[in-house]
């Protein structure tokens, strides 16, 4: 074994004192990277070349020897990130996706273009919102890779998403009556409660009792779709909905299951309820969605300004609140009526008492 310089480098060293074997370790953007080289002067070397890629900002780290596929990492995945995740069916869903199309090739081997190819074939099977959101799992889950260390790159972030178009479709007065009319009220009580709170599928089938204030009348989510803690105010009708609920002192969850230790599944609530009464009230093209759009549609119509619906919906930017602008024409008019009525000021100052307006102010 050569002999070691009088110099020591805190970043060589042999992992197994004297097996003559040599290991290399030096941080990079504050993550620590190691290598096994082999013979000392070989592990100073490539220490010391390692040392100036690093300072000069081209050092490139090497995926480490664990090349999973991606079926193995996206289970991985999920499973790491279960207790954080806002909506696990929905990512369980788009995972079994990806893992049935590109799901038995290790990370390293997909490419973008093999990503492009299976864009093109999908959106021949659903919207392009649809795969946008498959593809936001995806790249969540290649950056969590990157992190791990287990690829150099991120095939996903040359993909460049689709333009989505919004869609609003809310309930007319007469499609509420009819829907009521073909539904129990125990079912309706779920479809009320949407109706005058706006909550998401989610936060209302996974309602907790520990959440609900009723004393104040507010409803706490904890984890809202923009990652933050929200508070949901209850009116009257939402109020009396939750106290007249049968689970108060029977379950943990506000709308639970028959045996009361689970949640009420909303996919069991639509088949068996929901979507055959839709059909039997004679409602096209509607969906559990577009309960919350019928709250904040609303909300608009009844006069509320969109930073109060923005807050009301739990939307992180006015962005998503002003596809329910053009449903406040209440608003528009009366900005239109002051530019008007300034307009008639100025003219009747400067019109002569005969009350013709002058040719030049007819230019």
């Amino acid at each position: 074994m050569a002999r070691r310089p009088a110099r020591k480098h805190r970043g060589v060293y042999e992992r197994v004192p004297g097996s003559g074997v040599w290991h290399i370790r030096f941080k990079v953007r504050g993550r620590i990277v190691r290598r096994c080289i082999g013979p000392y002067r070989l592990a100073v070397d490539e220490y010391n070349k390692a040392r100036g890629k690093v300072a000069e900002g081209t050092y490139r780290h090497q995926a480490r020897r664990r090349n999973p596929t991606l079926a193995e990492y996206l289970d991985e995945y999920v499973d790491r990130n279960r207790h954080r995740l806002r909506s696990l069916p929905t990512v369980e869903r788009h995972a079994k996706t990806w893992k049935a199309a590109l799901g038995q090739r290790t990370l390293r081997q997909i490419e973008t273009r093999d990503l492009e190819r299976y864009v093109g074939n999908r959106l021949t099977e659903v919207s392009p919102a649809s795969v946008n959101r498959e593809l936001a799992l995806l790249k969540t889950a290649y950056n969590t890779a990157l992190r791990d260390g287990l690829v150099i790159e991120n095939p996903v972030r040359a993909i460049k998403l689709f333009r989505e178009q919004h869609r609003v479709r809310f309930l007319t007065e007469d499609e509420e009556h009819r829907l009521r009319e073909a539904m129990d009220l125990a079912a309706w009580a779920l479809v009320e409660f949407a109706l005058h709170t706006g909550l998401r599928q989610g936060e209302q089938f996974g309602l907790c009792w520990t959440d609900v204030d009723l004393a104040n009348s507010v409803v706490t989510i904890p984890l809202s779709k923009s990652g933050r803690t929200r508070h949901v105010f209850l009116n009257r009708t939402a109020l009396a909905i939750l106290q007249a609920q049968p689970t108060r002192l029977k379950s943990p969850y506000v709308f639970a299951s028959a045996t009361g230790e689970t949640p009420l599944h909303p996919k069991n609530f639509l088949n068996r309820h929901f979507l055959p009464a839709v059909k039997r009230a004679g409602i096209v093209d509607f969906r559990w969605h577009d309960l919350r759009h019928t709250f904040a549609s609303r909300l608009t119509m009844s006069g509320g300004d969109l930073r109060t619906v923005q807050e009301l919906m739990g939307h992180q930017t006015i962005t998503m609140t002003m596809r329910y602008a053009h449903l406040a024409p209440s608003h528009l008019r009366e900005a239109v009526q002051r530019i008007s009525r300034v307009r008639g000021d100025t003219l009747s100052d400067t019109q002569p008492e005969s009350g013709e307006v002058p040719a030049a102010n007819l230019a």
